[in-house]
């Protein structure tokens, strides 16, 4: 193996870890309770009553902008 090899699978390897970390990512920015991905390789359920709540107060109490007009 020369040098040449050895950088090709290094950037494959970062290649796939970093397509890995992007889908895993976009599974959990999703508002999706169940997200699956690549046929059920990577399955992410999330609570997401907590955050429907957490969204629903922030509509209800909107935070001030400036702190200085308090």
């Amino acid at each position: 193996m020369n040098e040449s090899d050895g950088l090709f699978y290094l950037s494959m390897a970062t290649l796939l870890t970093g397509f890995t970390l992007k889908l895993f990512s976009i599974c959990l920015k999703s508002k999706c309770e169940d997200c699956n991905i690549c046929f059920g390789l990577l399955n992410v359920h999330r609570n997401v009553v907590i955050e429907e709540k957490e969204t629903e107060f922030l509509r209800t109490y909107p935070k001030i902008k400036n702190s200085e007009d308090v």
